[in-house]
């Protein structure tokens, strides 16, 4: 909140304060780039709508402007983009460089003594910390630190000191004679002559030092400011004026969009070898997308009548570079019985957020892409597909009618995946929705409904898919849709209701609470 104000107070500080608040977003520690996610979100709560003054290019006829063919190329589309040449040739992204792991397979390093391994080890700290050059292994490089062409003296730097050096002697020479008349015996008046003499002389030099200095260098631009009036505490009569920084005119200093060049970083390092890299750059990104994404793309050489067109080829752009870190990322972890996978995940929350802003045929087009992923072999990109497809449900509610028919056959695979948590993927993904199938999909809740209580045979306490599974059926069973009662009577009390009993000792509270409440739904 705090680095929000100071974006509040000092407009057009933005740029360096993102430069400084990219340093953590690589952190290898999870709460430092949490906390430098958050204070994205503080900077960019605190900017003004991007809303520049058109200014049409030079050459452009009648005023119209056309965005250039160099930005356009520069940007991905739908049109020339290929999945299938991604996954089959792109470079998966794992945890890390495997830098670190190098030396235990290297025969040298396998050969050396153990003092030879100290030594080894500490020369690599040096290097790391810089303070030492790049050389042999062993050699500390400090024979070549300094030499005798760092101790030589260019003819600029000669001249500038030669040049200061006579100014430093006049400026002597002249306080000598200031020295010199006051010894002498002349009248007051006469001694104040001089006196004023010298101190006009030494004025005059120290305006021309500044002037050479200043030579060469723009004139630094001072921000444009504004008054407001400060109120006062209690009954006071004063008014105070202050001079705060107009943020009006941080936008007549810019031509482009005001987070393009930190934007364009974050999706660079979405395709870092580092996960953590890739983690912060999610969450800076979604951040920023949420609250300045509906102006993403637009220069102040774009007509009003382009806004929505560069925006969307801004955004398409975006969500195709979030579906090849779909395509190559393979980091996960696993946290009890649960898989973890940070920079998936994070993508797909930044997906919903883009797709949010998207019309509905580039929505349709992702959603085509989401399929091709879907039925990849690799668990990794089944897992990232069903994530986005969850969080594109969740954010284009609109467009259930129109998509969720394509999506079904897709998650009811992913229900049916041998990987247990592409299953609880797909049970999560159809939680927001499940009120509303009844009405969209009416005729395949029926499957869906026999595949989830055929689930509860295969799962136990160890499967990461428990939870989504018991909380889908019981928000299915708990629906104003009579067909999954139906289901469940015509099946047999008695052959699925004890599918529930072990669950109700599960460790995982909200599987009890959800068990518990399935069957209160039942007796009902």
């Amino acid at each position: 909140e705090q680095i929000g104000e100071v974006q509040k107070l000092h407009p057009h500080e933005l740029q360096n304060l993102l430069k400084k608040v990219c340093t953590f977003l690589s952190s290898k520690s999870w709460e430092t780039r949490i906390a430098a996610g958050q204070a994205v979100e503080a900077i960019a709560r605190n900017v003004k709508k991007w809303q520049p003054v058109y200014q049409p290019k030079h050459g452009e006829e009648n005023g119209s402007s056309h965005a250039s063919l160099e930005t356009i190329a520069d940007l991905l589309s739908f049109e020339t983009f290929n999945i299938n040449k991604v996954l089959a040739h792109g470079t998966p992204l794992l945890s890390s460089t495997g830098d670190e792991f190098a030396l235990e397979n290297d025969p040298d390093y396998q050969k050396m003594s153990f003092q030879e391994r100290a030594s080894f080890h500490r020369q690599q700290l040096q290097e790391q910390l810089g303070l030492v050059s790049q050389g042999k292994v062993f050699s500390t490089g400090l024979e070549t630190f300094i030499d005798d062409s760092d101790l030589e003296v260019s003819p600029d730097v000669a001249g500038h000191l030669s040049s200061s050096g006579r100014q430093l002697q006049q400026q002597h020479i002249q306080k000598q004679e200031v020295v010199g008349v006051s010894g002498l015996g002349l009248s007051a008046r006469e001694k104040n002559k001089a006196k004023r003499k010298a101190k006009l002389f030494a004025r005059r030099t120290s305006r021309d030092t500044d002037q050479e200095k200043g030579e060469g260098e723009p004139p630094t631009k001072k921000p444009k400011t504004t008054s407001v009036v400060v109120e006062q505490a209690g009954q006071s009569d004063k008014v105070v004026i202050d001079h705060i920084p107009d943020t009006d005119s941080v936008f007549e200093e810019t031509d482009d969009w005001p987070f393009f060049g930190f934007c364009e970083e974050m999706f660079n390092n979405l395709f870092s070898p580092i996960w953590e890299v890739r983690h912060g750059a999610a969450t800076a990104l979604r951040e920023v997308i949420r609250l300045h994404g509906d102006t993403a793309g637009i220069t102040c050489h774009t007509s009003p009548g382009e806004y929505a067109a560069e925006n969307q080829r801004w955004l398409v752009d975006a969500v195709i570079r979030l579906l090849c870190v779909f395509a190559l990322d393979k980091f996960a972890d696993f946290v009890s019985d649960q898989v973890v996978a940070p920079v998936r995940a994070t993508c797909a929350q930044v997906l919903g957020v883009v797709v949010k802003l998207m019309s509905q045929g580039n929505v349709g087009r992702v959603v085509e892409l989401l399929l091709v992923l879907a039925r990849e072999g690799q668990w990794e990109v089944r897992h990232a597909s069903l994530m986005g497809t969850q969080h594109l449900l969740a954010a284009r509610t609109d467009l259930f009618g129109s998509y969720l028919p394509h999506l079904w056959p897709s998650i009811i695979q992913g229900l049916k995946d041998v990987d247990d948590d592409v299953r609880s993927v797909a049970a999560t993904a159809l939680v927001p929705v499940a009120d509303q199938l009844h009405i969209i999909m009416a005729s395949e809740v029926t499957q869906l409904v026999h595949i989830l209580w055929d689930s509860l045979l295969n799962l136990d306490d160890l499967s990461s898919s428990t939870n989504s599974i018991v909380d889908l059926l019981c928000t299915l069973l708990s629906s104003t849709s009579p067909t999954s009662s139906q289901v469940t009577v015509g099946s047999g009390w008695s052959e699925l209701v004890p599918r529930l009993w072990p669950f109700l000792s599960h460790a995982i509270g909200s599987v009890r609470s959800s068990c518990l409440r399935a069957v209160l739904t039942l007796l009902q």
